[in-house]
């Protein structure tokens, strides 16, 4: 609740936050907005269709994709419409239900560029995932607080395999990720075009030719806005951890990260008895993670962060012997840090990550 408070009061004190919120709060009472929720959910009553939101990240959206099918799957009874929402437009300008030929074309080839209009990429429309199988709507956000105020907001796994359910609902959530992908849903995760330049092909390359690469993920950026980070020495350990399981005297590091001036001052390769070399890969943004990922699954080993790219990783390489090390409450440590919203900087700095 402490937390609640203290979000809200940084909201309201912060000049663009009054003019998020307000906007918002005006965007709830419009008339317009709540004759377009009343058309959804008639429509969505008629036709028993049952909500599917997908959120988040390149990791989320992976997640939900791999919910998504294996609901379909377990319960071909359901008639699902995917609402993307808060991934691609404002439902203010771009509301509608559209097929998956059609919002391809509107809102992944030719995402509008205002900054009301943009926000997260849908990542998963670069994977070969069966799109076709489903409809795809922008729904305004109300649809969603209406399905919640009449209980069929559902965030239980379980709900699928009840075939007495009811199908006329919101479903919001995912799968824990801690459950493996599905050899099906891994086939899916192949990037239709992998999203190569010069710098990444060179690292491919370097990373193919490696017999013992490991994968070191350190996410600071929006993980760091809770005051907290994974502790530096985390990374030297489960380095340590690594090399004693495998037995291995040598081996290269490749360091992902989004803030690479905190690995390099940070973190020690130094393991005694061993030969340790560390090769920092720079050449993604924070905005292309699907090139990252390709070169991630590519290591054998895997030391994660906070969040879940490493798991991903973790999960797409083909190594049979694959080994990923995940931080514990213990690893973390208190940090100054900006509580609330999260703004892009390249280093991070005035935040002592």
């Amino acid at each position: 609740m402490k937390r609640i408070f203290r979000l809200a009061w940084q909201l309201l004190s912060d000049k663009d936050g009054r003019t998020i919120f307000l906007k918002k709060v005006g965007s709830f009472c419009s008339p317009l907005i709540w004759l377009r929720t009343l058309l959804c959910l008639a429509r969505l009553r008629r036709e028993r269709k049952t909500v599917f939101q997908i959120v988040g990240g390149l990791n989320d959206q992976v997640c939900y994709g791999a919910t998504l099918l294996e609901a379909s799957k377990n319960r071909p009874d359901l008639n699902f419409v995917v609402d993307c929402r808060r991934l691609v437009c404002s439902e203010s300008t771009c509301f509608g239900w559209f097929s998956w030929e059609d919002f391809n074309e509107k809102f992944i080839r030719n995402i509008p560029r205002d900054d009301d209009a943009v926000r997260r990429k849908f990542e998963l429309a670069s994977y070969r995932f069966p799109f076709e199988k489903f409809q795809y709507a922008v729904f305004p956000q109300t649809v969603y607080f209406v399905f919640r105020l009449i209980g069929r907001l559902v965030r239980c796994v379980d709900w699928f395999s009840d075939s007495s359910a009811p199908t006329w609902v919101y479903f919001w959530g995912y799968q824990s990720r801690q459950y493996d992908l599905s050899q099906s849903i891994k086939q899916c995760l192949i990037p239709v075009e992998p999203a190569m330049d010069e710098g990444n092909v060179k690292f491919r390359e370097e990373i193919d030719s490696e017999e013992h690469s490991i994968c070191m993920h350190i996410r600071h950026g929006d993980y760091c806005t809770d005051g907290k980070h994974v502790k530096a020495d985390y990374y030297n350990k489960a380095l340590r951890q690594i090399l004693d399981r495998t037995g291995w005297k040598r081996a290269k590091v490749f360091v992902f990260s989004d803030d690479m001036p905190w690995a390099k001052s940070k973190i020690s390769f130094a393991v005694p008895d061993a030969e340790v070399e560390a090769g920092f890969v720079e050449v993604n943004s924070p905005n292309e993670p699907i090139p990252e990922m390709e070169l991630m699954r590519r290591c054998h080993h895997f030391i994660g962060s906070r969040g879940n790219f490493a798991w991903l990783a973790h999960q797409l390489c083909t190594y049979d012997d694959k080994i990923l090390v995940r931080p514990t409450v213990d690893d973390q440590e208190t940090i100054d840090a900006v509580v609330g919203t999260y703004k892009i900087s390249p280093t991070y700095q005035g935040r002592k990550c």
